[in-house]
């Protein structure tokens, strides 16, 4: 071919080319494994750079905080961190409804809950790719949270794989206020702190909305993302007082 000869390097360039496009015919299964993976790094790639298309393909919702129900007060939560929390990360989480923890073990003096991350109404997350590249995260790999309920706060780590592959972060709590806690992101491997951040309670243990849940609106613009429960289940389970002002 013409375009081969110009040069020594795109002759050599040529030639391995060809001989993996031979040995790649004669095989016609690997030819089809090959045009699969690049079909699918393709199609990834466009997911990712695409809001609308992450959305579709992970059944989120736009939801409005204003109106959004949460689960109502679990009394086997302790008082210290029962309620909803707004995370203040930056892009990423922006609520998680702690009253939606499952017992870890059958000992209620232990205080230890987990969640799948991706479960319905658990979580919300901001309205951007950030937002969804975590959720997609989350969904890839069956991320769960692990918590632990102290005077200070949640104490949270996090699993693979549906609590099968511990990840190597956990993120302690340092309690500020009835409604506030520090966090930060700390590396299991070498002690570091990886972010320090604030974490503020907008729904409390009774199920009231605090002074910060406006704030939390005004920041989103009161648009997240999520993924609710069927209407008819959040209605029977949701308590009335989480919709009420103070």
């Amino acid at each position: 071919a013409p375009f081969c000869i110009s040069s020594l390097g795109h002759r050599h360039h040529c030639t391995s080319t060809m001989s993996l496009l031979s040995k790649l015919a004669a095989h016609p299964r690997s030819l089809l494994a090959a045009a699969l993976a690049a079909l699918g790094v393709a199609v990834l790639r466009r997911l990712l750079r695409s809001p609308k298309a992450l959305m579709a393909f992970l059944k989120l919702q736009e939801v409005r905080l204003s109106t959004l129900r949460f689960a109502p007060p679990n009394r086997l939560i302790p008082e210290s961190v029962r309620g909803v929390w707004w995370i203040l990360l930056g892009p990423g989480v922006v609520t998680v409804d702690l009253n939606r923890l499952l017992p870890e073990s059958p000992s209620p003096e232990n205080a230890s809950f987990y969640i799948q991350d991706v479960e319905p109404d658990y979580q919300t997350v901001s309205n951007d790719l950030p937002g969804l590249k975590l959720w997609l995260f989350a969904t890839v790999c069956f991320v769960r949270s692990h918590v632990k309920a102290d005077s200070e706060g949640p104490q949270v780590s996090w699993s693979a794989f549906r609590g099968l592959l511990p990840l190597p972060f956990n993120s302690p709590s340092r309690r500020v206020d009835e409604h506030e806690v520090e966090r930060r992101i700390v590396s299991i491997l070498s002690g570091k702190v990886i972010y320090r951040y604030r974490a503020l309670r907008v729904v409390d243990a009774s199920g009231r909305r605090t002074e910060h849940f406006q704030a939390m609106i005004d920041k989103f613009q009161d648009v997240v993302l999520g993924q609710p429960i069927a209407a008819s289940q959040t209605a029977s389970s949701s308590s009335p007082l989480v919709n009420s002002r103070l």
